[in-house]
C-alpha cells in the first residue's frame, strides 16, 4: 500500500470520527494472544505521512505464555508493525480506534514471511487468479459466559452460568444474560460489524454469534475485533466471555466454526472441488494451526457433531471435516478460539491453491452418516481412510512432513510456528489442570 493511499483512507476514517484521541494497533501472536500498542493520534498520522511502521523487538515472533520464550528467539533485532488502514474501526470508546497491523522487515520494508496477515492477502489474489473466482469466509464466533469473582487472596475464580440453557432456548436465566448479549450486538453494529444472528449454543452460558461473509483478511478481521467487543460488553457486567474450547468433558465445546465459498461463474465444478480437495488433502497438516492446544481435540470427538474422527466430506454432515452447504461452499467445524485465526486461515488457503495447481479430485466421500459408525468396509468403498490426530504433536508432525504446504506457506512460517508450539507445550504440560483452565479463560 502506497503511503498516498495511506494516508487517504485514515483522513477518510478521521473526518468521520474526529473524535479520536488514540489509535490502538492490534497484532496476533503465534500462541494466539492478542497484544495492542496505542499510539496518540497525531502521532499515527505522522507514522502514516512517513510510511514507518512500529518497531518491536523481533523475539515477539517466539513469545510463549507468561512471556517466556521459545528455542530460537533472540533479543536482538527488530521489525515494524506496519498498520493497514483498511482496517481502521472505531472503538466503544469514542477516543479511541482500533487498527489491525502486518509485519513489514525493516530493511526491505517488505512483508515479512512469518506475517500471516500479509499471506493471506497474496493467499486470496493466487487462488482467484487460479480459479478465475472469488473467496468468501464467514465466522461463528462462539463463546462461553463465565461470572468472574476476585477472592479474598486477589486470585480471580470464574464460575459457570446460565445452567437452564439448550440450543436456541431463550429461558428465565437466558433473559438474564439477554441485556448484556444485546448490548454486545448493537455495539458491534454501531462500529460496522452487522450480525446476522444470534442464539444459544449447548453448553451453559454459551452462545453463538454468526458474523457476516467477507474477503478472507477482512473476514478474520472482522474475527478479532467482535472478539475483542464481546469480551469488552461481558466484563463490564462483571462476566468473562471465553472462547476455551472445552471448559469441562461434561459440557459441548466451544469453536470457531469457519465457512469458505469459492464462487466463479465460468470456472467448472472440477475447479471449485479440486480448491476443496486440497484442504481436505492437506488437514492432518492444517491442524496444526486450527486445534492448536492439545485441548482442541477433546472438542473434536467423533459423535458430538464437531467435525468427527475421519478425513472426509459429506453434504450437510456435522461428523465430516468438511460439511457441504451448496456446490461451492463448505463448513469447517475443526478450528476453535485458542487459534491464531489469520494462520489458520493461510493454512486452509495455501492446502485449497495445492489442489487448484494439482487438479486434485474431491474423494473421501460423500459420507452419508457417521462415519465412526461406518464399518470399515463401507468407509474404504467412499475412499475414507484417514484418522485425524488425536493430539497436537501428532499435528505438528504431519505439518512438519508435509512439503507442499510448507512450501506455499513459506519455510520461515511453518518452522518458527513448529518451535513455538513446541516449547509452549513444554509450558501448558508443567501447569496443574487448574492453572491450566484459568490461563485459556484468562487470555482467550
Amino acid at each position: 500500500m502506497t503511503k498516498t493511499t495511506a494516508l487517504t483512507q485514515w483522513q477518510r476514517f478521521h473526518a468521520n470520527h474526529q473524535g479520536v484521541d488514540f489509535v490502538w494497533v492490534f497484532f496476533t501472536t503465534y500462541i494466539g494472544t492478542n497484544l495492542v500498542r496505542m499510539v496518540p493520534v497525531l502521532e499515527f498520522k505522522r507514522l502514516l505521512e512517513r510510511n514507518q511502521g512500529i518497531s518491536v523487538p523481533k523475539v515477539i515472533l517466539h513469545v510463549l505464555p507468561h512471556d517466556n520464550v521459545a528455542e530460537g528467539g533472540s533479543l536482538t533485532g527488530s521489525f515494524f508493525l506496519q498498520p493497514d488502514p483498511r482496517s481502521l474501526s472505531p472503538s466503544l470508546d469514542s477516543n479511541k480506534a482500533i487498527v489491525m497491523a502486518s509485519w513489514t522487515d525493516k530493511e526491505t520494508n517488505m512483508p515479512m514471511e512469518e506475517c500471516a496477515r500479509s499471506k493471506l492477502d497474496t493467499l486470496t489474489q493466487s487462488i482467484e487468479q487460479k480459479s478465475n473466482g472469488s473467496v468468501l469466509v464467514g465466522f461463528e464466533l462462539e463463546f462461553s459466559l463465565l461470572r468472574q469473582r476476585t477472592l479474598p487472596n486477589g486470585r480471580i475464580e470464574y464460575e459457570t452460568v446460565n445452567v437452564d440453557h439448550s440450543w436456541c432456548s431463550m429461558t428465565r436465566d437466558d433473559e438474564l444474560l439477554l441485556g448484556l448479549l444485546e448490548e454486545a450486538v448493537l455495539a458491534l453494529q454501531n462500529i460496522g460489524i452487522r450480525v446476522q444472528q444470534f442464539h444459544g449454543e449447548l453448553g451453559p452460558g454459551q452462545w453463538e454469534f454468526v458474523l457476516p461473509p467477507d474477503s478472507p483478511l477482512k473476514a478474520v478481521d472482522t474475527l478479532v475485533l467482535a472478539r475483542h467487543v464481546v469480551m469488552k460488553v461481558a466484563n463490564k457486567h462483571g462476566y468473562r466471555a471465553t472462547l476455551h474450547p472445552r471448559l469441562s468433558p461434561e459440557q459441548p465445546g466451544t469453536g470457531a466454526h469457519v465457512h469458505i465459498s469459492l464462487n466463479s461463474e465460468n470456472a467448472d465444478i472440477s475447479t471449485l472441488e479440486s480448491f476443496f480437495a486440497g484442504i481436505l488433502d492437506h488437514f492432518t497438516s492444517i491442524s496444526a494451526f486450527t486445534l492448536p492446544q492439545d485441548i482442541s481435540y477433546n472438542r473434536v470427538v467423533g459423535g458430538i457433531g464437531s467435525g468427527g474422527d475421519y478425513v472426509c466430506w459429506g453434504w450437510e454432515n456435522r461428523e465430516t471435516i468438511l460439511r457441504r452447504i451448496s456446490s461451492e461452499r463448505f463448513e469447517v467445524k475443526m478450528m476453535d478460539g485458542l487459534a491464531n485465526p489469520y494462520l489458520g486461515l493461510c493454512a486452509m488457503l495455501a492446502a485449497g491453491l495445492d489442489g487448484l495447481l494439482r487438479g486434485s479430485v474431491l474423494g473421501a466421500g460423500p459420507c452419508p452418516t457417521e462415519p465412526n459408525k461406518m464399518s470399515a468396509e463401507e468407509r474404504a468403498a467412499l475412499g475414507i481412510k484417514t484418522k485425524m490426530p488425536c493430539e497436537l504433536a501428532e499435528s505438528l508432525k504431519n505439518l512438519e512432513a508435509d512439503g507442499n504446504l510448507k512450501k506455499i506457506l513459506s519455510d520461515a512460517m511453518v518452522s518458527t510456528y513448529l518451535t513455538v508450539k513446541r516449547c509452549e507445550m513444554k509450558v501448558v504440560e508443567k501447569m496443574t489442570p487448574e492453572e491450566r483452565r484459568t490461563w485459556f479463560i484468562s487470555k482467550y
